[in-house]
């Protein structure tokens, strides 16, 4: 009779091998095109959603996030900076650097506000060879005279935050064109005009 053959043992089960964590995932340096203090505005935006204090806010505070700028974002506009700039569609936090490059593209890629604001400024400066320039005499005869009118301190007020540069002087401005670039250096939002910002 033959002997009885033991259980045979089974192979022992592949020990994972172990080492140090992955390092955490560094983030990209800010658009090269934002100031320190445009990026020092953005944080204090994202701070104030940030309620958690985890460097990250939900997905939801976006578009509240950038009306907070003076955007004006449609919802197909916020789905394609979900998809640009999050891992996939299961994210529901934004982290900083991913905050900053929503807000460099929606700059990008304008406004129908500031388009608005543009178109009008153009009839009021009767712009109507569409150059970008209006000029002074004719833009402040309308704005002091027609709706609403402006006193004089008002419209010279207004005229200094409309240029690029800051250096309106009423002495020395030329009856040609309003802020040397013409109409198309509109205030900005946060951080500058629309031409001192980030294009593609």
């Amino acid at each position: 009779m033959p002997p009885k053959k033991g259980k045979e043992k089974e192979p022992p089960a592949p020990v994972k091998a172990t080492g140090p964590p992955p390092k955490p995932r560094k983030p990209p340096p800010p658009p090269a095109c934002f100031s320190n203090e445009d990026i020092a505005k953005f944080k204090e935006i994202f701070k104030a959603f940030d309620e958690d204090n985890i460097d990250k806010v939900p997905i939801e505070a976006i578009p509240t996030m950038l009306r907070k700028l003076g955007f004006n974002p449609k919802g197909e506009e916020i789905k394609q900076l979900f998809v640009m700039f999050l891992e996939d569609d299961l994210v529901d936090t934004v982290e900083f650097f991913e905050w900053l490059f929503m807000v460099e593209a929606k700059m990008n890629w304008g406004d129908d506000f500031e388009a608005a604001i543009l178109k009008a400024f153009a009839a009021i400066g009767h712009d109507d060879e569409e150059t970008g320039f209006v000029d002074f005499e004719v833009l402040r005869e309308e704005l002091m005279t027609w709706g609403e009118p402006l006193s004089e301190i008002e419209f010279m007020d207004w005229i200094k935050l409309a240029m690029k540069d800051k250096t309106y002087n009423p002495e020395d401005a030329g009856p040609e064109d309003v802020g040397g670039d013409g109409y198309e250096e509109s205030p900005g939002r946060e951080g500058g005009t629309r031409k001192e910002r980030c294009r593609t």
